[in-house]
């Protein structure tokens, strides 16, 4: 995936949150060449709790599919572990690119429901940061076929279907 002449890529970089009313999160977006760092955050201390690595790779149920296989460094005490990989290996697969995800989100005296929110929201943001790339790419696809600019994605909403599913190579989220 190569984004040229965006003002949102521009920099290679962009930010999007939540905004469901509680337990909301952050993330901050930086395309580095055709990698993908990303850094989710949330509550009120936000850190660096766990760190996870992804890279693509064939499916091993079916070969035609892209999959994602992900490392993961969790600090001792910190439950983000699997927010990060699964956030990492869903775009790592979606994208077929190299990803790398840092989560560190704390809220104070969080229940049950609080931690069921804060992972529906950890979903809805990395549908975000999907939906954005990809929106950008449509854009820079349009541009690439009026002759202004030179883009290279795996990526593109599919309107046949009536939930406008978003789909990147072989993988897919709907919206």
């Amino acid at each position: 995936m190569t984004f040229k002449n965006s003002d949102m890529h521009q920099r290679g970089e962009f930010h999007v949150k939540t905004t469901e009313g509680s337990y909301d999160i952050e993330a901050h977006v930086r395309l580095i060449g055709k990698d993908l760092l990303v850094a989710i955050s949330g509550g009120e201390k936000p850190h660096i709790g766990a760190v996870s690595v992804a890279q693509p790779r064939q499916s091993l149920k079916n070969p035609e599919d892209t999959s994602a296989t992900a490392s993961v460094i969790c600090i001792m005490g910190h439950k983000e572990d699997e927010l990060a990989k699964k956030a990492s290996e869903f775009l790592a697969a979606a994208l077929n690119t190299r990803v790398v995800v840092t989560a560190g989100i704390h809220f104070d005296a969080i229940n049950e429901e609080g931690i069921r929110r804060v992972i529906q929201n950890s979903e809805l943001i990395v549908k975000q940061i999907l939906a954005k790339i990809i929106t950008e790419s449509n854009s820079q696809m349009e541009k690439k076929n009026r002759g202004e600019s030179h883009v290279e994605t795996n990526c593109y909403r599919d309107n046949r279907s009536k939930r406008r599913d978003i789909r990147c190579k072989d993988a897919s989220i709907t919206r």
